[in-house]
Order: structure tokens, then sequence, then C-alpha cells
């Protein structure tokens, strides 16, 4: 399968998980990773984002022209939702709940339900950047969404209310978020996004500290342990960066050329998988250091 996957997800056990990316393309593993087995495509549309909040069977997808749908079967079939929007969704999340969740995405969009997704609000930003960060750490009070230009905003009102807390309040030039990930809880996060830069704040937001990984290639995905300083990043040109302290980077050897748009850590973070273009998966077994493909079957 070629197929370029743009988004994956476990479930709290880490054994099942779903990849999601163009054409509708869902993909289902049993075992952490190892191999994936296809389920019945959603649509034509690209799908971006994928949330399985609580168990393997309830989950969403957000995509392309303001798509959002949701399985209560685990993935083999799905019910599409009104966003009641038409740009590009690139997130979607419902942290700690069933019922309430939120997407971001292009033309400044943030969506919040608090029905299980029946019905969906935008939400009132204040910006028209294209947004593709996403994080609610603790519960679905306190969040941050991230995008082009340094855009960062934080609400603590459940998406009532979002103040920027912008990346580069002075700086000429502004790095394009592609990722945001609070690790533990809501004082310690990190950002990554173009050529290769990183971003971490200690303040719950109110300042960030700019890093920059050994790399130039744009940075599209970070996860974290919960000790908050031991992740990883992955990017385009099959770019694998990992950090020990949460400061200083160093690259690893993925042996695959293909752009990498997503990675999340299993277990106790030794183990972590990511996808990307052309149908990639890869898993490592130790923290990162060494990379190898997954396979993927059709069921």
């Amino acid at each position: 399968m070629k197929t370029d996957l743009y988004s994956l997800e476990f479930t709290p056990d880490d054994n099942i998980g779903y990849a999601v990316g163009a054409a509708g393309t869902v993909l289902r593993t049993f075992d952490a990773g190892a191999t994936w087995h296809q389920q019945p495509v959603l649509g034509s549309e690209a799908l971006y984002g994928v949330s399985f909040p609580e168990d393997e069977l309830l989950g969403y997808v957000c995509g392309a022209g303001g798509l959002i749908a949701r399985t209560v079967d685990g993935a083999r079939t799905w019910q599409r939702l009104n966003s009641g929007v038409t740009s590009d969704l690139h997130r979607i999340l419902f942290p700690h709940s069933q019922q309430t969740g939120f997407a971001a995405g292009n033309d400044g969009i943030v969506l919040t339900t608090a029905d299980g997704g029946a019905t969906w609000t935008r939400c009132r930003i204040g910006t028209s950047v294209r947004l593709c960060g996403l994080d609610f750490p603790v519960d679905h009070v306190t969040g941050y969404v991230a995008g082009q230009q340094g855009a960062i905003y934080k609400t603590t009102d459940g998406g009532v209310h979002w103040f920027l807390r912008n990346a580069h309040p002075a700086g000429p030039v502004r790095l394009d978020i592609r990722s945001i990930h609070f690790p533990d809880n809501d004082e310690i996060g990190y950002a990554v996004g173009s050529e290769g830069r990183s971003l971490c704040t200690r303040d719950a937001g109110e300042t960030w500290h700019e890093g920059m990984a050994p790399v130039r290639a744009t940075l599209n995905s970070t996860r974290f342990r919960s000790d908050m300083a031991t992740g990883l990043a992955v990017g385009d040109r099959g770019v694998i960066v990992r950090t020990l302290d949460g400061e200083t980077w160093q690259t690893s050897n993925s042996e695959v050329s293909a752009d990498l748009y997503s990675v999340r850590l299993l277990g106790d973070a030794q183990f972590a998988v990511c996808c990307g273009a052309e149908g990639t998966i890869l898993k490592c077994f130790d923290n990162g250091q060494t990379w190898l493909r997954c396979h993927i079957l059709a069921d």
C-alpha cells in the first residue's frame, strides 16, 4: 500500500491503534503496531486526524472539506457528522471524555462539541491562520491550539475564550507550528515545526524558548514521555530526532526518505510508532534509536 498516512492514535492499553490518511484510508492494529489491517475506506476525502478517547470501539476522524465522522464499532462503519464548516480540519481530540471534543484546522477554525459530536460549535479565537496543533493535557477545560506564524492560543474555560500566547512576540521570523504536546500537565509543553525548530514552555504557555534540532526539515509531530524530558519528533524526508532532556536533540536513522507525519509513544515509551507518506509505518523498541518497517495486510 502506497497511500499517504497522516495521523495515528492508540487506545489506552497501547495494543489497538488506528492510522488514517489519503482517500479515506483507515488502518487498524491489534499488536501495538507490528502489523496493520486495512479497514473499509471512508469516502474519498483525506483524513488528517483521529481520536479514540477511551476504547477501541468509539472513535472520531477529521479531514478535508470539514469532514468529521464517528465510529462505534471499531472503524467497521462510520457516521458522518455535520461540522458546519468546509475548511480542512487537521486535528480532532476528545480529552478524557466521550462527550466533549475539539477539532482544529484551516482558516483559524476551532470547533467544540459537548454531545459526542452530534453538534459542533465554532469557537471565537480571532485568527485565520492554519491550526495544526491541538492538546488538552489534563481535562477538557485547559487546552492549546497552535499553527502558522508561531500562533499559540490557550483556553482555560473549555474553549469559550482563547488567549494568544505567541511563540515569537518580537521576532521577525515566525515558526510554523505543526504539533504541540503537553506530556503530563499544563505547565511543561513542547511544539515543533518548520526548519527543524522546536519550542518549550515551563510556565503553562506564558513564555516559549526556542531550540533547534540538527536538521532543517519541517518537524510534523512530537510526543514526550510523562517524565516531560524524553521525547521524539518526526518530519519531512524521513527525519526522526530524539531528546533526553527536552532541549538538545539528536538524529535517529529511520532508513526511509518518505515524509513522516505522526508519532506516538507506547507503554514505558521505549516503544514508539510513526507513520507517513507512501504507506510508511515504522516502529522502534529502544527509545527511538532503531526503527523497523511494519506490515500492512489487506483484510
